[in-house]
């Protein structure tokens, strides 16, 4: 079946206004995932810039930092879990006002508890110089509960960066602003949907090596039979492009 996600926000007092008579304050709350636009719960089913869901969080934090966890119901936390948490039902109004489909594409995620920001924009652009596919959203992965893949459905690499958000203090704007003096940490947090396989290529003739580095580069989803498969976090991907330009 796979592990399902929903976002945790800790209320706050426009929460309250967002989601009359339905939280308390300084609660946390699960957002329905189902409820914005009938997105699905797995990872990877709303995990990108431009999802509708994902825009809905940005529109609970936009300008009013919260804390943040995208909550997997496999997570075994003693606080944080589809248990304790409640889950608060969406209705069309407030999805309407939140959350519309392509907003939030371009603005700043905001981290206040380490004093980092992603720009959006520069985000997707890197992302688009290796890949053709939709461009992953930072903020899932960062703010995940869980330290790798729980299921069908979540994401097939493994990420360092997984969860070194989470519960922090997270808002989203569209003018830098006054953060401009935080550190800008857009190009380490980039994250491929993609598995990455390859061969070690020990003792292999360097054209060969050479034909599977290209098919990598061009596909992102390599699959080579024989030989021992590898699979690459982001970082490590990155590291070895840059390591087969002097092929």
């Amino acid at each position: 079946m796979g592990a399902y996600y929903e976002a945790v926000v800790t209320a706050n007092k426009r929460h309250l206004e967002d989601y009359v008579g339905k939280l308390t304050l300084g609660e946390p709350f699960r957002v329905n995932t189902h409820d914005v636009d009938s997105n699905g719960l797995k990872l990877m089913e709303h995990s990108y810039i431009g999802n509708s869901y994902v825009s809905h969080i940005l529109g609970l934090i936009e300008d009013n930092p919260s804390n943040v966890i995208w909550l997997c119901d496999y997570s075994e936390d003693e606080v944080y879990n589809w248990e304790t948490v409640s889950e608060v039902d969406t209705n069309e109004m407030e999805v309407k006002r939140l959350a519309s489909r392509n907003q939030r594409e371009n603005g700043f995620i905001i981290n206040h508890t380490t004093n980092e920001y992603i720009s959006l924009k520069t985000y997707k652009r890197l992302f688009a110089e290796h890949s053709n596919e939709w461009a992953t959203s930072p903020l899932p992965f960062l703010t995940n509960s869980e330290e790798g893949a729980m299921g069908g459905g979540d994401l097939r690499t493994d990420e360092p960066t997984r969860g070194l958000w989470k519960n922090h203090l997270i808002s989203y704007t569209k003018s830098l602003g006054e953060f401009k003096g935080f550190k800008n940490v857009t190009k380490d947090v980039i994250v491929w949907e993609n598995k990455i396989d390859f061969v070690k290529a020990d003792g292999a003739m360097i054209e060969t090596a050479k034909t599977l580095i290209t098919n990598i580069k061009e596909t992102k989803n390599v699959n080579v039979w024989g030989g021992e498969d590898v699979t690459l976090t982001s970082q490590e991907f990155r590291e070895l492009l840059q390591t087969i330009n002097g092929l």
